[in-house]
């Protein structure tokens, strides 16, 4: 009898069920609009059938490729967990220059094969990247450093 991969099929079937739950709450809780005019319940009910979409595909490709043999490496996890910390905690203070520096650095440390310049070149770019979409594409008012730009 053929292993199955336990743990991408229970990953796919939490997606599958956090796009359900994502795309009902949106249908009950908010009007979904027309596609000409969609409503503030468009965007979550349409996340929900993608993330339900993608949890399926997981779930289907695990059931037909071989069983891996993986352990739980539970420091990057921390990592990304306390960059989101150090985000939520500093962008209103010192600003999402260094909110994002923050998160990136952070999330980043337990990776052996991001250097320090590969990091920095990322932050960059996610700050560059922040500024393109928030500040003049949607042209949301927030600081890069407070009391300066």
């Amino acid at each position: 009898m053929k292993k199955i991969d336990s743990m991408d099929v229970i990953g796919g079937a939490l997606f599958c069920i956090l796009g359900i739950s994502v795309f009902f709450y949106s249908q009950s809780e908010y009007e979904l609009g027309s596609l000409a005019e969609m409503g503030p319940g468009a965007f979550p009910a349409y996340l929900g059938v993608i993330m339900t979409l993608l949890g399926a595909g997981i779930t289907i490709e695990a059931l037909y490729k071989r069983h891996q043999r993986r352990s739980l490496n539970i420091g990057p996890m921390i990592a990304v967990v306390a960059g989101i910390v150090a985000f939520a905690l500093t962008i209103e203070r010192l600003g999402a220059l260094a909110a994002i520096f923050a998160l990136v650095f952070i999330s980043a440390w337990p990776d052996r094969n991001l250097n320090f310049r590969r990091t920095l070149i990322l932050a960059v770019a996610l700050v560059v990247i922040a500024c393109v979409v928030f500040k003049l594409g949607l042209s949301m008012n927030f600081s890069l450093v407070p009391g300066v730009l």
